[in-house]
């Protein structure tokens, strides 16, 4: 599959937008699952990272992004290459990191997306 971060950025807003599938899925999709909040809570733990992601629903990971609230969306790896796409209802911003690393993902809950996101909004509001 290969897609553009511009392709990305609009699908994401869709589905987190409930625009692709109905109500009741979309809220299945982003209840966090208590196995997972624990995955998370333990791994931000053990690295000493700052606690971002809260954990995932069936498809949607949810993060907590300080200064910006909070953004719904999905992260995946494979060796060499990264991918976080996210939309931030309350701020009404979504984005795309992709990138090439090796190896993929050691860190938990793609923390790259706190300053990022938080630095995209800033410099969108910049004129505001």
């Amino acid at each position: 599959m290969v897609s553009s971060a511009a392709d990305q950025a609009v699908w994401i807003r869709a589905l987190v937008g409930g625009d692709v599938v109905d109500a009741a899925h979309l809220d299945e999709m982003l209840t966090i699952t208590p196995l997972s909040s624990e995955f998370y809570s333990a791994a931000y733990d053990a690295s000493g990272v700052p606690h971002v992601q809260l954990g995932e629903g069936a498809g949607l990971a949810t993060w907590q992004v300080p200064g910006v609230g909070t953004c719904h969306g999905h992260a995946g790896a494979i060796p060499g290459s990264n991918g976080t796409a996210a939309y931030c209802p309350d701020k009404k911003l979504a984005i795309v990191i992709l990138n090439a690393t090796e190896p993929a993902a050691l860190t938990p809950g793609y923390p790259g997306l706190t300053p990022l996101t938080s630095g995209t909004l800033w410099a969108a509001s910049a004129g505001d």
